[in-house]
């Protein structure tokens, strides 16, 4: 009785005597190579746009949140401090971007803010504030007067100062816009000179003054 073995050939790509790669195992490394930047730029960028797409998502938010004070503080001297403190508690959650310009603008006939509000307060139109004026822990900005008699001479908000602001009816009601800009700049800096400007803006009518019973 005979028995006969088969013998089994294996081969292998990974490597001959120099240690270069044969069979498929080369073309697989080269490919990867080139394909890794590319992937890597991929991952970046959305990454990058993510982390903007936050931020906008702060800023809307906290637009939104100081113009519902402002309106409802109606003509309270305070309104527009107010507006910034929400601004200012709002954007601590920023990263990567800074607050550039703010505007608090009389919106009766102004659906967006007008161009010179973007830049410098507007007599009876809108106030024109900086990031430092926003972070102002305490109202040093904004004299009151007497207090029978209020007034924002020589305020931060003396262009058109809250106290003159017509919230009587809801007819007659002003309209107030808050318009905020910043800045976002690269998390990662791989992608040179990405820097986005962002703006949002919220529209309110001034709430009429509460009537006890």
């Amino acid at each position: 009785m005979s028995m006969q073995h088969a013998r089994t050939t294996r081969f292998s790509p990974v490597a001959d005597r120099g240690g270069r790669l044969r069979g498929d195992d080369g073309a697989v490394l080269v490919e990867f190579a080139l394909a890794a930047p590319i992937l890597v730029m991929l991952a970046v960028t959305m990454f990058e746009y993510g982390m903007a797409f936050r931020q906008e998502n702060i800023l809307e938010n906290a637009v939104m949140s100081a113009a519902r004070t402002d309106s409802q503080l109606s003509k309270n001297r305070l309104a527009d401090y107010e507006a910034l403190q929400q601004l200012s508690s709002a954007f601590g959650g920023l990263k990567r971007a800074t607050v550039t310009k703010i505007s608090i603008w009389k919106a009766n006939s102004n659906n967006t803010v007008p161009a010179a509000c973007k830049t410098s307060s507007q007599p009876g139109l809108c106030n024109f504030y900086t990031k430092a004026q926003m972070n102002t822990n305490t109202p040093v900005g904004f004299p009151g007067g007497s207090f029978g008699s209020p007034s924002c001479a020589g305020g931060w908000d003396a262009a058109w100062c809250p106290v003159f602001r017509e919230n009587r009816d809801v007819v007659g009601a002003d309209w107030l816009g808050v318009w905020v800009e910043i800045q976002y700049t690269s998390f990662t800096n791989l992608i040179p000179g990405m820097t986005l400007t962002m703006s949002e803006q919220a529209i309110y009518r001034l709430e009429p003054p509460f009537i006890g019973g």
